[in-house]
Parts: C-alpha cells; sequence; structure tokens
C-alpha cells in the first residue's frame, strides 16, 4: 500500500506472517498528527452505511482477501442515479467514516464530474458509479476469483 506525504495510510497485521483472513486495521494520520484505529471490517460497515443511507444502489463487496497482490483488500461498489448523488453518497461514506473512528481517505477522484468517485481508504476502496460508467468498467468482475457480495439496498 502507498501512503502519500503528510497522509500515511498503513495496514498492521496482528501477527508476522498472518494470513489475509486475519482482522488488520487500519491507521490514519491526519494532518493535525492525530492517529486514529479503525479495524478493517468496521471500515466496510461504515462505508456501506453510509451508502446505504443516501440510498446508494446496487451496492456490492467485493473481497480480494484471497488475491495476492491486489491494490487493497475490499472494493465497495455503489450506482447513484445522478452527479449530485454522487457527491452525497460520497459525504456519507466520509461522515459515516468519521463517526466510526477512522478517517478522511487518503484520496477522492472524480468529484468535479461525479461520474465515477474513488474514495481510498487504504484497504478499503469506495467507487460510486453514474449507471453508464459503471457497466462499462465492470469492477465487479476485473478478479474472476473475487468473491462478491450484493448488499441489499434500504428503502
Amino acid at each position: 500500500m502507498r501512503a502519500q506525504p503528510g497522509k500515511q495510510a498503513k495496514s498492521v497485521s496482528h501477527a508476522e506472517g498472518a494470513s489475509h483472513t486475519h482482522q488488520s486495521r487500519i491507521i490514519i494520520q491526519h494532518r493535525n498528527k492525530q492517529t486514529r484505529m479503525i479495524h478493517t471490517e468496521q471500515l466496510v460497515d461504515a462505508v456501506i452505511e453510509g451508502l446505504q443511507d443516501k440510498k446508494g444502489q446496487c451496492i456490492t463487496l467485493v473481497n480480494l482477501t484471497q488475491i495476492d497482490d491486489t491494490i487493497c483488500r475490499y472494493f465497495v461498489l455503489c450506482t447513484a442515479g445522478s452527479p449530485s448523488q454522487s457527491q452525497a453518497l460520497a459525504r456519507s461514506v466520509d461522515n459515516k467514516v468519521l463517526q466510526a473512528g477512522g478517517g478522511h481517505p487518503a484520496t477522492v477522484a472524480g468529484q468535479h464530474h461525479s461520474l465515477w468517485v474513488a474514495l481510498d481508504y487504504g484497504d478499503v476502496m469506495v467507487h460510486i458509479f453514474l449507471p453508464e460508467e459503471r457497466a462499462f468498467y465492470d469492477l465487479e468482475h476485473l478478479w474472476a476469483d473475487a468473491q462478491l457480495t450484493e448488499i441489499p439496498s434500504e428503502d
């Protein structure tokens, strides 16, 4: 995992050489040097809650923990109905992660046009798409052996 200057994110295993199925923690260092710790699974739960709160559709959890050399441990994918909903979903995710004890994403990309917004939380990457972009990029099927979990929408 790569950290950007001033914003360090690193995965910490509980034991040296622990398997990928072992629960890990994310350590996020903020600009004010305050460090917060949150377990990866708690981070995933907070992300999903943030997406559900703003009526994100077709939420899919892509589990990459059993695949070697991936950029992260989980992708969380979501479809938004409009660019303004994409922005609202990204803000909601950020707020829920902060409430859960995590920090802001290391990087946020795509908010200007909001066709595809990506939030990088280190071990968890959040992708918020408009329907056409989601169908075109088809990230769910980038890894044939990734475990996919469809998350029900909260109506």
